[in-house]
């Protein structure tokens, strides 16, 4: 049986390769300590390649490790700006952030460009989890 395949990064999810289910399925989300790396079966795993399973809906998926990526995405943006589509850096999907979901760094359903502001954000494909710092242009 072929698993999904995702890339990961240990410096994501505090210095743990991979913090939550790939499954959509997966009622939880599974964000936190929800999946475990998975010892049997990973011997036949090509190197930078582990095996995880959802501790809730018991799904095994691969994780292939890599860590040249930059774990930060700074776009340039025009003010008032009230969603901002970006690619992700590990996967390259492009994922669209709204400017509401942060109402206390946000005013007006807009970004903030400041030179300190920085949104915590994952990627809805690979589930990467990177900065987003946008700039003015």
């Amino acid at each position: 049986m072929k698993l999904d395949r995702i890339t990961g990064n240990t410096e994501n999810y505090g210095h743990h390769l991979q913090g939550f289910c790939t499954n959509p399925a997966c009622e939880p989300g599974a964000l936190g300590r929800q999946v475990a790396e998975h010892p049997e079966g990973s011997q036949q795993l090509p190197d930078g390649v582990h095996l995880f399973e959802c501790c809730s809906c018991k799904h095994r998926f691969e994780v292939q490790e890599q860590s040249s990526a930059p774990t930060e995405v700074a776009p340039v943006i025009t003010s008032g700006l009230s969603t901002l589509t970006v690619p992700c850096p590990w996967c390259g999907h492009r994922n669209e952030y709204k400017a509401e979901v942060w109402p206390w760094l946000n005013s007006g359903g807009v970004f903030a460009i400041t030179p300190i502001t920085a949104y915590a954000v994952d990627c809805s494909e690979c589930h990467a989890a990177y900065t987003l710092r946008p700039q003015a242009e």
